[in-house]
């Protein structure tokens, strides 16, 4: 029977993209200048969906009035690294072609900084698959807020009702529930807590996306 869904939004980080390497590469770098010995990407992975504020709270322990520089920093030395197409979770392109295929609108709902989504999606050659990306920045309220929902449904000309979020983390969860969507949890990715009972599905690769009767055409 054909599904009612034909709107799928991801999170990136921890769902399309493995950016731990990128992350340890710039969060120990800045260790390293400030003469402090490398991290293991175990110590941070878990905190990546948080965003650059909880990994440099993690790694540097920062005074509340250097934080906002040390994240600038952050951030500027991960525009400068390239992302490999290796960062890519395996089976998501494959995944990704025959859901286009299939006529799905595909977005991006994502509190990454709108130019590092952007750099990240054309590094990997991940941006021609989708209708819409919604990044982090200043005026929208971010994950888990169900704004970037909203704004990702309305920017795709879809409806709340054939809309569902695939993420890895509490953040998705909540923005998912907050917006009224569905969501389904991408098992490999950052799980820091995700109520799995409360998932509308569970899956270890993007591939078993295929397999769920709410996609199938």
């Amino acid at each position: 029977m054909a599904s009612t869904i034909n709107t799928i939004l991801f999170d990136l980080d921890g769902t399309l993209i493995d950016s731990a390497v990128e992350t340890g590469v710039v969060l120990n770098l800045m260790r390293a200048e400030r003469g402090y010995v490398s991290l293991e990407n175990s110590q941070f992975r878990h905190l990546i969906s948080y965003g650059a504020g909880s990994l440099i709270k993690m790694a540097l322990d920062p005074s509340d009035e250097d934080l906002p520089e040390l994240i600038a920093e952050f951030r500027a030395k991960y525009s400068v690294l390239e992302t490999p197409t290796s960062s890519i979770y395996p089976t998501v392109v494959e995944t990704l072609t025959i859901l286009k295929g299939w006529g799905f609108k595909l977005g991006i709902c994502t509190n990454k900084p709108q130019n590092l989504c952007a750099k990240v999606l054309a590094d990997t050659g991940l941006d021609s698959y989708f209708n819409c990306i919604i990044a982090g920045e200043s005026s929208i309220n971010p994950k888990p807020h169900p704004e970037p929902v909203h704004f990702a449904i309305s920017s795709l000309s879809a409806d709340a009702s054939s809309t569902v979020l695939i993420g890895d983390s509490t953040t998705d969860q909540r923005a998912a529930q907050s917006a009224g969507i569905p969501f389904i949890l991408y098992t490999s990715g950052y799980n820091d807590g995700v109520r799995e009972d409360q998932a509308l599905a569970s899956i270890g690769k993007m591939s078993e996306l295929l397999d769920l009767d709410l996609f199938k055409r």
